[in-house]
């Protein structure tokens, strides 16, 4: 054999191992160690989660995506969903602000008597508001019914917060316990950037049916923290957060700029308040103050 016949025969083998190899790389081998090249990783990529795996640039957009080659790829950030109960909104890590509208379906023995607490936190674990949900058809039934609560909530101080839907569980049984969390962030608005505080006092009185001059009755810390102040939007009905007067009486919120209607809870019919309830306007970066008087009716 001439020596240029040899050499032909040498390149037609190298040819020949080199499709063989490309062969076993692009069919041969189910292994990401077998892919090294980059056309074998963008033709393996058929997900969000596969194009992160293979190292592919995510973009950390809402929701995130990652690009393989001339293929992009979403992230799936739909609604949290289980055999109990299925939450269509908000969506996970979905910004969110005040009124927050959450809605979704649950089956029926997740109510009771039609509704199921809802509560919203921040990163700090502080409880922002809970409300009931209810449900939006007849919840006596083991089928998923739909639901729906708007939850109007005061200024938080993270950006980011925890909302959970707890099974409603009358028995109190721990076994009994169940619920769903889905991540949030709070919006830009929400967090602070477009908000006043609403600040009050109350006085209380009488304490005593006679009061003596060198034994004064002073109203107790328990007493003050008795007259909860409720702050609802100016439709009177949504309940953006109660607040607790402190030991001396004073208590504050921070707020949204907007109106709110503004009442405090009491505990029987006796006695009267004044000051509250009333209509009160937050103004961007301002103070509002409001003096409640308490007569407790004690004569």
């Amino acid at each position: 054999m001439s020596s240029n016949a040899k050499v032909l025969s040498i390149l037609l083998w190298i040819v020949a191992l080199l499709f063989v190899g490309y062969g076993i790389l692009k069919y041969g081998c189910n292994s990401d160690s077998c892919r090294i090249f980059t056309f074998q990783k963008i033709a393996t990529a058929d997900s969000f989660e596969r194009c992160a795996e293979l190292g592919f640039p995510v973009m950390e957009s809402y929701p995130r995506q990652c690009k393989a080659g001339d293929k992009t790829f979403t992230e799936n950030v739909g609604g949290v969903s289980n055999d109990m109960i299925r939450v269509t909104s908000p969506l996970a890590n979905a910004v969110v602000n005040s009124p927050l509208v959450v809605k979704g379906e649950a089956r029926g023995n997740w109510y009771f008597e039609a509704s199921f607490p809802v509560r919203l936190y921040d990163a700090n674990g502080k409880e922002l508001v809970v409300l009931p949900a209810q449900a939006k058809g007849d919840w006596m039934t083991t089928e998923f019914v739909p639901f729906e609560v708007i939850l109007a909530f005061g200024t938080p101080t993270t950006e980011t917060g925890l909302l959970v839907l707890q099974k409603d569980n009358p028995s109190g049984l721990p076994e009994h316990d169940a619920s769903v969390s889905i991540p949030v962030r709070f919006s830009a608005v929400s967090i602070g950037k477009n908000s006043g505080t609403l600040q009050g006092s109350i006085t209380l009185g009488p304490i005593c049916p006679v009061e003596r001059m060198d034994q004064p009755c002073l109203p107790t810390p328990e007493m003050y923290a008795a007259r909860k102040v409720s702050i609802y939007l100016s439709d009177k009905k949504t309940l953006v957060t109660t607040v607790i007067p402190d030991a001396k009486g004073k208590f504050s919120a921070i707020l949204p700029a907007g109106d709110y209607w503004v009442a405090m809870e009491t505990s029987s019919g006796v006695g009267s308040v004044q000051g509250l309830p009333a209509l009160i306007h937050i103004g961007r970066g301002t103070t509002s103050s409001i003096s409640v008087s308490v007569d407790t009716g004690i004569r």
